[in-house]
């Protein structure tokens, strides 16, 4: 599985298809101001959270996801679903941009996470383990993989924060319908096993032919 993650994606954007989940479900929230709807509302983005070059606003109220207090960071989660089945190749994920003195610490951003792809009858369809994210961070990092259909709900589940001891949390994300990761080209090992199968397919249709003419001559 190749996977990237980039910042500065002004040079994707063009090509680009970028869409938002309809829902979002939490392992826990800090409170009203900080539930999880607010990683696909475009709050803290232009363009409805769809404008994958736009740095992602300071720690305000409102536009970031934030769990409980005092929750253990790496047992925390976040699901996001789609009222329909979705294609997808590609994540982008807006880092927590905790700031003093609003937020408890600075050290809430995410640096290490699982994401898993499921359809609608919970099914894993893709699961990416232990995949990196860049602390302190205002842009959007996008997360390459294979192209993936019917995807119903994705889940991130959140392995190792920056520092923090207590909180962790996202500012946003968005999908992409395209992915830029190259289909792996067979070994040369493997191109020979698929030319001799041929091979032996063709010589078995031609005996079979024979065999067919020397019956009814």
């Amino acid at each position: 599985m190749i996977l990237a993650a980039g910042v500065g994606l002004a040079a994707v954007q063009a090509q680009a298809a970028v869409f938002k989940p309809t829902g979002a479900t939490a392992s826990s929230f800090f409170n009203s101001d900080y539930v999880p709807e607010n990683t696909i509302n475009g709050s803290g983005l232009t363009g409805a959270g769809t404008d994958i070059t736009q740095a992602h606003g300071i720690y305000v109220q409102g536009n970031h996801w934030t769990t409980a207090f005092q929750t253990q960071p790496t047992t925390q989660w976040i699901d996001w679903t789609f009222n329909s089945p979705v294609t997808m190749g590609a994540a982008y994920i807006w880092n927590h941009q905790s700031t003093l003195p609003l937020a408890a610490n600075s050290g809430y951003d995410v640096t290490l996470f699982d994401l898993t792809l499921f359809d609608s009858n919970d099914n894993i369809l893709l699961f990416i383990d232990d995949h990196a994210l860049l602390p302190d961070n205002a842009f959007a990092q996008r997360i390459d993989f294979a192209l993936t259909s019917n995807v119903s709900r994705v889940r991130f589940d959140i392995e190792a924060v920056q520092s923090s001891p207590s909180f962790t949390g996202l500012a946003e994300v968005a999908f992409d319908s395209q992915s830029f990761v190259t289909p792996a080209i067979p070994e040369p090992a493997s191109w020979m096993m698929l030319i001799t199968g041929f091979g032996l397919t063709g010589a078995a249709m031609r005996r079979r032919g024979r065999q067919l003419a020397r019956g009814t001559a």
